[in-house]
C-alpha cells in the first residue's frame, strides 16, 4: 500500500447497529468495507451476497490478491482481532484502560519495552489488517475503509499506524434495547451480563476514545438519532467522513457484510427506533439494567433525572 487511506473504526456494544451503519456506507461509491473485518466465520456460512463464503469470487479474489502481495490471508480465520488471551496476566495489565491518560501512555511504552515479543505480535497483525486494508480500497478505487469490528482495543494499534488516517465512530444504543436484543436473540446472555456487557463496551469504548483519539477525529452516533432523523445525520456522518451526497446513497445487495442477519434483508429503508424492550422487559430485569448501567445510559440522555432505580 502506498497510499493513505482513512480507515475508520466503528466501536460499539453488540446489536447496537453496527450492521446497519455497514450496509448504508457500503452503499456510497468512496467506501470500502465488509463489516466486521476481523470476526470469524465459517465458510458454509452466507455472505451478505448470497452466496457462501467459501464460493464468494470476492474473498477468492481478495485472497489471491493477498498472497500475490506476500499477505496470508484466509477468509473467516483471520486472526485480526487484538484482545487479550483469557487469564493472562500480561495481557489484562496491557489491555486494562487507566482512567488517566499520562498513565495509560506510560504503561503503552513500558510493555513495550518489556514484552517485545508480543509487541511484535501485535504489530503484524496490525500491519496485515491495514494491508488487506489498502488492497481492497485500492481494488475498488476507493480512499476509505470501514471496519465495524467494535473491538475498542482495536483503536489504540490502530492510532499509532503511520499509513492511515484513523477516524472513529462511537456508536450507541439505549442499553434497555441492547440487553433486550441480547436476551431475546443470544442465548448466551444473562440479565445481569447482558447489562454487564453494555457497560463494559461503552465505558471502554468510551475510555479509550478519550486517551487515543483527537476530538476532531471522533464522532459520536446515537443509533436513535440515525432512524428517527437519517437524513441529517447521515449528512453529518458524511461530513465527518468528508463524502458527497451520503443521504441520497444508491442501495443495492451486492455487497459482502460480515455481520448479524441484516446484512441478509436490509433493503435500504431506515425504519424509525423500537423500544420493543417498554413491553419486553420485566420490571426485575428493567431494575438489573437500572442498577449496573443507569447512571450510563442517563448520561447517554437516555432517561429523564429520577427515573429508574440506580
Amino acid at each position: 500500500m502506498t497510499e493513505k487511506i482513512d480507515y475508520v473504526y466503528l466501536t460499539s456494544a453488540p446489536h447496537s447497529g453496527s450492521t446497519l451503519i455497514a450496509c448504508l456506507l457500503a452503499a456510497h461509491p468512496m467506501v470500502s468495507t465488509v463489516g466486521e473485518f476481523s470476526s470469524p466465520f465459517s465458510p458454509s456460512e452466507k455472505c451478505s451476497c448470497g452466496s457462501r463464503y467459501g464460493d464468494c469470487n470476492f474473498w477468492a479474489d481478495w485472497k489471491q490478491q493477498a498472497a500475490d502481495a506476500g499477505i496470508a490471508f484466509d477468509p473467516g480465520k483471520q486472526a485480526l482481532k487484538l484482545a487479550p488471551e483469557p487469564g493472562s496476566l500480561t495481557d489484562s495489565f496491557y489491555y486494562y484502560q487507566f482512567s488517566k491518560r499520562a498513565v495509560a501512555r506510560i504503561r503503552d511504552t513500558l510493555f513495550k519495552r518489556m514484552f517485545p515479543l508480543k509487541t511484535k505480535t501485535f504489530s503484524r497483525r496490525l500491519r496485515t489488517s491495514v494491508d488487506l486494508a489498502g488492497i481492497l480500497c485500492g481494488r475498488e478505487k476507493t480512499r476509505i475503509f470501514l471496519d465495524t469490528s467494535k473491538n475498542p482495543f482495536q483503536i489504540r494499534f490502530l492510532r499509532d499506524c503511520p499509513n492511515i488516517n484513523l477516524k472513529v465512530i462511537f456508536l450507541v444504543r439505549d442499553g434497555r434495547a441492547v440487553m433486550n436484543s441480547l436476551l431475546s436473540k443470544e442465548t448466551i446472555y444473562t440479565p445481569q451480563s447482558a447489562a454487564e456487557t453494555w457497560r463494559w463496551c461503552n465505558k471502554t469504548g468510551q475510555g479509550i476514545c478519550d486517551t487515543y483519539v483527537p476530538e476532531k477525529n471522533l464522532f459520536h452516533l446515537k443509533l436513535e438519532a440515525l432512524c428517527d432523523n437519517p437524513g441529517d445525520t447521515l449528512a453529518q456522518l458524511g461530513d465527518f467522513l468528508e463524502l458527497d451526497g451520503v443521504p441520497d446513497l444508491d442501495f443495492n445487495s451486492d455487497y459482502h457484510i460480515v455481520g448479524n442477519y441484516m446484512r441478509h434483508t436490509f433493503d435500504g429503508i431506515i425504519r424509525p427506533h423500537d423500544e420493543k424492550w417498554r413491553q419486553h422487559l420485566s420490571r426485575e430485569n428493567l431494575d438489573i439494567f437500572n442498577r449496573i448501567g443507569g447512571r450510563m445510559n442517563r448520561e447517554f440522555g437516555y432517561m429523564a433525572k429520577g427515573e429508574g432505580t440506580s
